[in-house]
């Protein structure tokens, strides 16, 4: 049985190992081409020939991994998911916010977009409905309320790159939506919205494209104001607990505005300190609660999730390297314990496709948590779907060493 240090360990608890063997299911929704094997499958992709660092190559993959692990209502399909987060109060129930059953805006599709799943894959609750323009970062607090950031404009398409924003049901839109941070009690009532719906801005009442939220010990709330495209901020904004706007401060200077993206996602380790995805520059950018940079770490990829668990082990998950704009890195989750700021172990791409996404290929894992038993779960915007991780008793460690 693999040794892993730490909180890791405790995926090799029965209690982990029961919860799902070795099986590995397919998505919910069937990838559409590109998937390997199927209609246009693209030639596998050779891990070993890359310009990937010899310690990045020879990170081990000790976890088994379950893509249908959990249930849907009937007729109806998951969809692209960035927010995923453990629930505060059990430790292994899961939240997730997910498109509506698409990868893209949930305008017209009148489905609920925050799910509250069971270990089980049975779903506890759902809400949100006709409330989301475009699902994209979430975060459950200690009293179990649940923040999302609710990434673009139902009425402004600047951040769409030229892409309409889809139908509304063939009228205008009443009800401005996007652009957005919003508190909901566990149960689904709206407490607190932060940002002007539906209308993107730089200052104290306007958000662009938030991409996640967090809040600190004193409910002081922090938001990483930055997406992959203007209009965007490349802020982190920090407001006390209230909504008031406290400060902000600037996440990167990015050299190319169509990659702006500095901050992606949020997490704190056991010191206070906010650890910020900076997915444009591949780093992890380390910050003080006023916004004073510690230190970056860059040897994670391309980080568009992080999960710190209550041992001070990271997890990054990487939806984005691969082919084309990065060859450093693969697409997949690197885990290591915030002592030494390496990683020491590696999930892949659940569907086996490490190539940049385009088209139908895919783009995963965007999101990362796990739970209180160290059972890891990646979320995945296309297609999308939701993997539960854990060890694996059976399967050798990924990427073979030379001559297994």
């Amino acid at each position: 049985m693999l040794k892993i240090e730490r909180g890791i360990a405790r995926l090799l608890t029965a209690t982990a190992i029961a919860a799902l063997g070795v099986a590995t299911a397919s998505f919910a929704q069937p990838p559409a081409g590109g998937a390997p094997g199927g209609p246009g499958a693209r030639p596998a992709y050779d891990y070993n020939k890359s310009d990937r660092t010899a310690e990045d190559k020879a990170l081990q993959n000790p976890f088994a991994s379950n893509n249908g692990w959990y249930e849907m209502p009937a007729g109806r399909y998951i969809g692209g998911i960035s927010g995923i987060e453990i629930d505060k109060k059990d430790g292994k129930s899961l939240w997730i916010f997910e498109r509506c059953g698409g990868r893209d805006m949930c305008v017209g599709n009148h489905v609920d977009p925050i799910i509250h799943f069971a270990p089980d894959g049975k779903i506890i609750k759902m809400f949100g409905k006709d409330e989301v323009a475009y699902p994209h970062g979430l975060y459950v607090d200690p009293d179990n309320n649940v923040w999302i950031t609710d990434l673009q404009s139902n009425m402004d398409p600047a951040a769409r790159r030229g892409r309409p924003i889809p139908s509304q049901d063939g009228i205008a839109p009443t009800k401005k939506l996007g652009a957005t941070v919003t508190k909901y009690s566990p149960d689904g009532k709206i407490l607190l919205t932060i940002g002007t719906p539906g209308v993107y801005g730089n200052d104290a009442t306007h958000l662009s494209q938030p991409s996640d939220v967090i809040t600190d010990k004193q409910g002081n709330i922090y938001v990483a104001d930055s997406h992959d495209s203007e209009p965007s901020n490349d802020r982190v904004v920090k407001y006390d607990k209230t909504g008031k706007f406290i400060k902000q401060w600037e996440a990167c200077k990015p050299t190319d505005k169509s990659q702006i993206d500095c901050a992606h996602a949020l997490a704190w380790d056991s010191k206070g300190q906010l650890y910020v995805g900076n997915r444009s520059n591949d780093s992890v950018d380390v910050y003080t609660q006023d916004g004073v940079l510690v230190k970056s770490i860059t040897n994670w990829g391309k980080p568009s999730g992080i999960f710190i668990d209550d041992k001070d082990n990271m997890y990054v998950s990487d939806s984005q390297s691969g082919t084309g704009n990065n060859m450093k890195f693969v697409k997949g989750v690197r885990i290591g314990a915030l002592a030494d700021g390496k990683p020491k172990w590696s999930a892949p791409d659940p569907l086996g496709n490490m190539a940049l996404w385009s088209g139908g290929s895919t783009l995963s894992p965007e999101g990362v948590t796990a739970d209180k038993d160290g059972i890891m779960y990646t979320s995945h915007v296309t297609p999308g779907g939701i993997t539960k991780w854990t060890i694996s008793k059976t399967m050798k460690p990924f990427p073979y060493a030379p001559g297994q």
